[in-house]
């Protein structure tokens, strides 16, 4: 079911996208995304063979749209997520992991999220003016 939510996600979010910069402007000719994934709060019981499952599908997506993921920002990690993360790299196409950033501290992850995305797009809930 994940694999599908991916493929949905591209089939049918991306062309809306692809309109809404084409609009703004009319050389517009691709698109790219930051993705941002908030760990407050997770736990080490919650990470379970699904999660590989997941992270495995999402790789395949991106694999097959390479050029379309700027950066993944990973928010908030725990401190024990650096172990998960050696072994979810592993698993990842390595130019796509070269593109995922790890941050533990609150501070650091949205300092680096205001630099890649406006203020406008960010939500309300992370400092910005988004919704």
């Amino acid at each position: 079911k994940i694999d599908r939510f991916f493929w949905n996600d591209v089939v049918h979010a991306f062309p809306s996208v692809l309109k809404t910069g084409h609009d703004f402007n009319p050389n517009f000719v691709r698109t790219e995304n930051v993705t941002v994934y908030d760990l407050k709060g997770i736990s080490r019981s919650q990470i379970t063979s699904d999660t590989f499952e997941v992270i495995k599908a999402g790789n395949q997506v991106m694999s097959s749209f390479p050029e379309t993921l700027h950066c993944l920002l990973i928010m908030n990690a725990p401190s024990w997520f650096g172990l998960i993360w050696s072994v979810a790299k592993k698993l990842i196409d390595p130019r796509t992991a070269s593109k995922i950033e790890v941050f533990t501290s609150a501070k650091s992850g949205d300092k680096r999220m205001n630099e890649l995305i406006d203020k406008s797009q960010i939500p309300s809930n992370y400092g910005g003016d988004g919704p």
